[in-house]
């Protein structure tokens, strides 16, 4: 709902894959991992993470996690993505997340049908209705561009990046942030 990223490249993040880039605390999208589909070279990313959730302590609770269960870099975050077999899964993600984002009425004004390709429409919307530019929610979301010169020739530096993703705030979810703020800061 922040960086607009399809749900496969959501749950097969490793920890490896939340970095730091000259002071700015990002996601990298890479498929080093053969259940990691990202679908095109744009997917392949490294998006900042934007200041709502960094001030809900989403990193120092992302680096707990990883302590807590002794978990490798090349480990997945959300372990539950792979099944026993060894295969992709995310139903995990499609059935419970998305009733609880429901319940939350982060897409209650979307009339369409809710699934996680909702919430990076949702970044989409957002994105544009805040005023940042095609180019830089093609940077965020990890869309190719319609054009050539958006595809090739619109490079953005991470730091206006970074700018552009910090102005996607949902503020009328502040309540549920405080909440898994307080909740992240405990485990």
């Amino acid at each position: 709902m922040f960086i607009g990223s399809r749900s496969n490249a959501t749950i097969t993040l490793q920890y490896a894959d939340i970095i730091n880039v000259g002071g700015i605390d990002c996601i990298k999208f890479q498929d080093t991992h053969p259940l990691k589909q990202l679908k095109n070279d744009a997917s392949r990313r490294t998006v900042p993470i934007p200041l709502q959730l960094l001030n809900i302590g989403i990193i120092d609770y992302i680096k707990r996690q990883q302590i807590k269960n002794k978990a490798q870099p090349t480990d997945f975050i959300f372990p539950r993505c792979q099944t026993e077999s060894g295969q992709y899964n995310n139903k995990f993600m499609t059935r419970g997340f998305i009733k609880y984002i429901n319940n939350i009425g982060i897409t209650k004004n979307n009339p369409h049908k809710l699934d996680f390709h909702s919430l990076r429409k949702n970044a989409n919307q957002q994105l544009e209705s805040v005023g940042v530019s095609e180019t830089f929610i093609n940077d965020i979301i990890g869309w190719e561009g319609k054009s050539t010169r958006q595809q090739s020739y619109s490079n953005h530096d991470l730091s206006k990046i970074k700018e552009q993703a910090d102005k996607l705030c949902y503020d009328f979810l502040q309540p549920e942030f405080d909440y898994w703020g307080d909740v992240m800061s405990k485990k």
